[in-house]
C-alpha cells in the first residue's frame, strides 16, 4: 500500500476470505486514488505553471489562468474577480470543479457543443475559441461516424491533457531505458549462451528460453517503475524568458530574406568576408626544392655561381657541391 500511497488498517482486511480478495480490494482503492488524481494533475500543473509565470509578467499569468479555466470548466473568471488572492484557496477551488466533470458533465458538453460541430472546420473554430484547442486527428473517424461520441471523447481527453502528456513523458522514458537495458542484457547473454553446450544443453533453444524470460523481466520492470512514479512524480512546467524587444532605431533595416536558408547564409558570410582580395599571380608548379626531386642517379648540371663554372654529373655527387653553393640549372 504504501506504494501507492493507500493507507489502510488491519481491520479493513479482518473479514477477507482470500489474498485474492485483499488484492482486488487494494486493486479499486488505488484506481480511485488514480481517478482522483486524474482529475487533480492538471490543477496541480496550471497552477505551478502561473506561479512561475507571475514572477516574470502578472498580468499575462492571471490572463492565461483565468483563460484555461474558462476552457477547462467553463468558469467566469476574470483577472480582477478571482474568488480568492490565495493560491491554495483557488487550487482547492479548482479540485472541487474538477469534481464536477464525471461522465454527465462530459455528455452535456458535448451536447451543447453539437449545434457547433456540423463539420470539423466549423467545430475546430467553435473549439479554438471555446475549448482552447482543436480535436485531434485521432477523432477524424468517429466524428464523421458518431459526432455525439467524438464531442464526448475529445471533451474527456481536454480534462486530462496535462496528464496525458506525463503520462507519454513517463512511458517513454522508462520503456527506453528499460529496452536499452535489455539489449545489453541479450549481448551478454549472446555472448555467454555457447557454454550451455558443455552441461549437453542446445544453446540455441536456451537462447529463446532465456531471452523470453529476460524481455518478460523487462515488461515486469516497466510496471513496477511506472507505477512508482505516475503516483507521486510530476512535471515542472518551464517558462520561457521574455525576449526583449528589438530597438528599431539601432537596428538597421535589412532587405527582405529571399532564396534557401543555405543560400541566405552564403551571403551572409560573403557580405561578412567583405571585398575579394587581388588575385594573384599564379606559381610555378616546379618545388622550391627541386632537389628534392631528384633521383640519386639522375643526370644533373649544376653551376658554380662565383665562377660561372659547369659542370655535369649525377645527382648523387652534385649533392655536396649543391650544399655548398652551386646551384641546379636546366640542359
Amino acid at each position: 500500500s504504501s506504494k501507492f500511497d493507500i493507507e489502510c488498517t488491519a481491520d479493513e482486511f479482518k473479514d477477507m476470505e482470500s489474498p485474492d480478495v485483499v488484492s482486488e480490494y487494494l486493486k479499486d482503492r488505488a484506481r480511485e486514488l488514480y481517478r482522483q488524481r486524474e482529475s487533480r494533475y492538471p490543477v496541480d500543473f496550471v497552477m505551478d505553471l502561473t506561479t512561475n509565470m507571475m514572477q516574470q509578467d502578472a498580468r499575462r499569468a492571471l490572463d492565461q489562468f483565468t483563460k484555461w479555466t474558462r476552457h477547462r470548466y467553463e468558469l467566469d473568471w476574470e483577472p480582477e474577480k478571482l474568488p480568492s488572492t490565495n493560491p491554495m484557496v483557488l487550487r482547492d477551488i479548482l479540485y472541487a470543479e474538477a469534481e464536477k466533470w464525471d461522465e454527465a458533465a462530459i455528455r452535456d458538453r458535448a451536447r451543447r457543443a453539437l449545434p457547433h460541430a456540423t463539420d470539423r472546420e466549423s467545430f475546430d473554430a467553435w473549439s479554438r475559441e471555446h475549448v482552447g484547442v482543436t480535436m485531434p486527428e485521432h477523432f477524424a473517424e468517429l466524428f464523421e461516424t458518431d459526432r455525439e461520441q467524438a464531442l464526448f471523447d475529445f471533451f474527456t481527453e481536454v480534462l486530462r491533457i496535462e496528464m496525458l502528456q506525463f503520462e507519454r513523458w513517463i512511458l517513454l522514458q522508462i520503456v527506453d531505458g528499460a529496452w536499452k537495458d535489455h539489449l545489453h542484457s541479450m549481448d551478454q547473454l549472446r555472448e555467454a549462451i555457447g557454454y550451455r553446450s558443455f552441461s549437453q544443453l542446445d544453446p540455441r533453444i536456451e537462447y529463446k528460453r532465456e531471452g523470453a524470460k529476460l524481455f518478460e523481466d523487462m515488461h515486469e520492470e516497466v510496471r513496477d517503475r511506472v507505477t512508482d512514479l505516475i503516483f507521486k512524480a510530476r512535471l515542472q512546467p518551464q517558462v520561457a524568458p521574455p525576449q526583449p524587444a528589438p530597438d528599431p532605431a539601432g537596428v538597421p533595416e535589412q532587405p527582405a530574406a529571399t532564396g534557401t536558408t543555405q543560400q541566405r547564409r552564403t551571403i551572409e558570410a560573403a557580405q561578412q568576408a567583405g571585398p575579394p582580395e587581388p588575385r594573384q599571380a599564379p606559381r610555378s608548379n616546379r618545388p622550391a626544392n627541386a632537389s628534392a626531386t631528384r633521383g640519386r642517379n639522375e643526370m644533373v648540371t649544376v653551376l658554380d655561381p662565383k665562377t660561372g663554372k659547369k659542370e655535369t654529373m649525377k645527382f648523387k655527387k652534385a649533392k655536396p657541391l649543391i650544399q655548398q653553393g652551386w646551384r641546379l640549372v636546366d640542359g
